[in-house]
């Protein structure tokens, strides 16, 4: 029988965070869950750690692969192993606490909550010293939204593993093939890609339910690309909404794609730039 929910973690080379990860995982009272783990050909004790957790955990299943693929690749292999209705994408140097997916399966029985969008408020673990966790101002948001607030990330988190999505619509909205523009390489950095999985759930549902406790706990150090890519993540973010905007057909009201055209504009760079005309120009 197939799980409520797939717990998918991709690593690499990442033996000083992974036991910790995987242990705020199997330390919930819920576990009606599978843990996908697929290591993209690390070269430390990364294999190692999760063979020894996994000889007494079942409900763990490792994909080793013999060569680096890249990150995007190594998360879809996640994806097509995963058989839950739901999905939670977990980085291996991060961790949840322990209250997280039973407050997320709590929510989902609650009438009307079935399928629905979950998020949860989110703090960083920089090298142990745990930051005030960042407080949304609402406790929902819509796509019409989302949109409006377009340059003014972090609205919302960016990173999926902040949220608990339907498997199917995760699917649908995984986009790999996003071309690259100028210095913008969405897919090669693996910037944007992770962000279209919860921009195009939003879209198709309609809302998320922001839960303002923190329960997942990123972790900032000098192989994070949180710390790696710091200077071209709002960009490559920014970049990717506008691609999917463009690719989606999405309808938004021409004084919006006016104003966000000339907020993008005023941000001086060439692809955002190109990217933000092509908005506007497509009115028409």
């Amino acid at each position: 029988m197939a799980p409520l929910l797939s717990i998918l973690i991709p690593t690499y080379n990442r033996e000083a965070y992974i036991e910790q990860c995987i242990a705020s995982v199997l330390e919930q009272p819920f576990s009606d869950f599978e843990i996908i783990i697929s290591d993209n050909a690390s070269t430390d004790r990364t294999c190692e750690i999760i063979q020894n957790i996994q000889a007494g955990e079942p409900r763990i299943k490792l994909l080793r692969q013999p060569s680096n693929m890249g990150p995007v690749p190594n998360w879809k292999t996640c994806l097509d192993a995963a058989s839950g209705r739901f999905i939670h994408w977990l980085w291996s140097d991060d961790y949840v606490d322990a209250s997280f997916y039973g407050e997320w399966n709590s929510f989902q029985q609650q009438s009307g909550n079935a399928g629905k969008m979950f998020c949860c408020a989110t703090n960083y673990d920089d090298c142990g010293d745990i930051s005030p966790a960042y407080r949304y101002p609402s406790d929902s948001y819509s796509w019409k939204e989302l949109i409006q607030k377009l340059l003014d990330f972090p609205a919302i988190p960016v990173s999926p593993a902040a949220y608990v999505l339907p498997a199917a619509a995760v699917r649908k909205h995984f986009y790999n093939r996003i071309p690259a523009n100028g210095s913008i390489d969405c897919v090669g950095r693996a910037i944007g890609v992770d962000f279209l999985m919860v921009a195009g759930t939003l879209r198709d549902l309609g809302t998320v339910h922001l839960c303002p406790k923190p329960m997942v706990f990123f972790r900032k150090h000098m192989q994070s690309i949180s710390v790696l890519e710091i200077d071209s993540l709002h960009v490559h973010y920014i970049y990717a909404l506008l691609w999917f905007l463009l690719q989606s057909h999405t309808g938004i009201p021409w004084r919006k794609r006016w104003k966000l055209y000339k907020k993008i504009k005023r941000m001086n760079h060439p692809s955002l730039t190109d990217a933000g005309k092509k908005l506007v120009l497509k009115f028409f």
